[in-house]
């Protein structure tokens, strides 16, 4: 079976079925000088099945949706990836339009985050911020000077034990005002 329509513009080839299977041996090949358009027809659904799929755009590639949009949904235990071929870029997620958050859950694996740069969380004018470990835990450095600053009152206590503070060359406790230590 061959099908030819000629090259001028307005040339058209119009094929109408209940269902439409193409098969080849080889490789499919889709090509169209203004694009490819799939699923033209309003709310149609699409759906991919590959071995593998492999999606290189010279321009941007934009995923939207009027619903959830889920990335690594299935139950498939495989690593997902995202900016990691060495190609210095920002990384956005998220934004900051009113109530939009960003829940990060983890299993027994844990969250490790490295940076070659300062890393800076900045909670807003208004928010707090809140870190809370259930077992043993520390805030170090490797160099430089550890500052914990607030802008009003401020309380280290502990739940249960006595609270120790150490410095390797003494301590010094002082106040800025008469009330004193």
């Amino acid at each position: 079976f061959h099908l030819d329509a000629d090259a001028a513009v307005g040339s058209l080839v119009d094929i109408d079925a209940g269902i439409l299977d193409l098969d080849a041996t080889g490789v499919l090949a889709l090509d169209g000088a203004g694009g490819i358009d799939i699923g033209k027809e309003t709310d149609v659904a699409v759906t991919i099945e590959s071995d593998a799929l492999d999606i290189d755009a010279s321009g941007a590639v934009t995923i939207d949706g009027t619903s959830t949009i889920n990335i690594g949904g299935a139950l498939a235990a495989g690593d997902i990836s995202i900016g990691t071929n060495g190609t210095a870029r920002d990384i956005t997620i998220g934004d900051n339009t009113t109530t939009s958050g960003i829940i990060m859950t983890t299993g027994t694996g844990g969250i490790d985050v490295d940076a070659q740069g300062a890393i800076d969380i900045d909670a807003g004018t208004t928010s707090a911020i809140s870190l809370q470990g259930s077992a043993n835990s520390d805030f170090t450095t490797s160099a430089g000077a550890l500052t914990l600053t607030s802008a009003a009152g401020a309380t280290w206590s502990t739940g249960a034990g006595a609270l120790v503070v150490s410095g390797d060359d003494g301590l010094t406790l002082t106040a800025a005002n008469a009330a004193g230590i």
